[in-house]
C-alpha cells in the first residue's frame, strides 16, 4: 500500500500539483489534522475537494485549529478517523484529532488526561493482531517528532497507547520543526512536516512499514 500523508495544510494548497502524480498513483491518502487555519465546513469542503480531485480515498483527523464543523463535514463525506476506525485494504485506520493546549487558545484542544479516556475507547475498536495505523494530529512526546523551540511538547497518552499496541505506523503532525521519522519499539512514528511549507510524506505499507520518505518539494 502507498500512502501520500499530509499534515498542517492550514489551508493552503499552493504545493498540490506539484504532487499530483504521486497522489493519483497512491492507495490512500491521509490527513493529519489543522487542513484549515480557523475554518469550518466550508473551508474544509474547499480543500478536501480539491485533494479528491487527484484521489478520493483519503481519511483524515481534524487538528486543533479547525473549528467542530470541520469535524462533521468529515464525518458527513464518510473520510473521519477522529474516535473512529476505517478499512482500506486488510489494514485498519484508527484516529484522534486536536491537541494538547498551546500558547493561546485555538479551537480543538483537550487535556493529556482526554487523550487518555480517548485512547482508552479506541482500543476497543483495534483489529486482531494489531495490524493498524494510528493517525493523530498531537504527537506522541519525548520522540524526534514532538519538538518545538527545544521541548518535547508531544502527548505522553500517545506515547504509551503507542508503546502498549505497537501500531505498523504512526503518522501525526502539529510540530512544524520537527519533521521526521522516529520509532516507538516496533512502531515506526512520523511526522510529514507542514504541506503549507512544501513538506509531505511518502509511505510504503505491508505488513510493516517497507518505506517512508519525509520530502520537501523544490530540494
Amino acid at each position: 500500500m502507498v500512502i501520500i500523508a499530509l499534515a498542517d495544510i492550514h489551508a493552503n494548497l499552493t504545493y498540490l500539483p506539484q504532487i499530483a502524480n504521486q497522489l493519483t498513483a497512491a492507495d490512500l491518502v491521509l490527513l493529519a489534522g489543522d487542513i484549515t487555519q480557523f475554518g469550518r465546513w466550508r473551508e474544509a469542503e474547499a480543500i478536501i475537494s480539491e485533494i479528491c480531485k487527484y484521489n478520493q480515498n483519503v481519511l483524515a483527523v481534524p487538528g486543533n485549529c479547525d473549528r467542530p464543523s470541520v469535524n462533521d463535514y468529515l464525518t458527513d463525506q464518510g473520510i473521519n478517523l477522529d474516535h473512529n476506525c476505517a478499512g482500506a485494504g486488510d489494514i485498519r485506520f484508527i484516529g484522534l484529532g486536536g491537541s494538547l493546549p498551546c500558547h493561546g487558545t485555538t479551537p480543538n484542544e483537550m487535556l493529556d488526561n482526554d487523550f487518555t479516556t480517548s485512547l482508552g475507547a479506541l482500543e476497543e475498536l483495534l483489529p486482531s493482531g494489531n495490524k493498524f495505523v494510528l493517525v493523530t494530529h498531537e504527537p506522541p512526546a519525548d520522540t524526534a517528532i514532538d519538538l518545538s523551540d527545544g521541548e518535547h511538547i508531544g502527548s505522553r497518552a500517545i506515547h504509551r497507547f503507542i508503546e502498549k499496541h505497537q501500531p505498523l505506523l504512526a503518522l501525526c503532525g502539529h510540530t512544524h520543526q520537527s519533521p521526521g521519522t522516529d520509532h516507538i519499539g516496533r512502531t515506526t512514528i512520523i511526522n510529514p512536516g507542514p504541506f503549507k511549507d512544501a513538506r509531505y510524506a511518502h509511505i510504503e505499507l505491508s505488513d510493516n512499514v517497507e518505506s517512508a520518505q519525509i520530502l520537501q518539494i523544490g530540494t
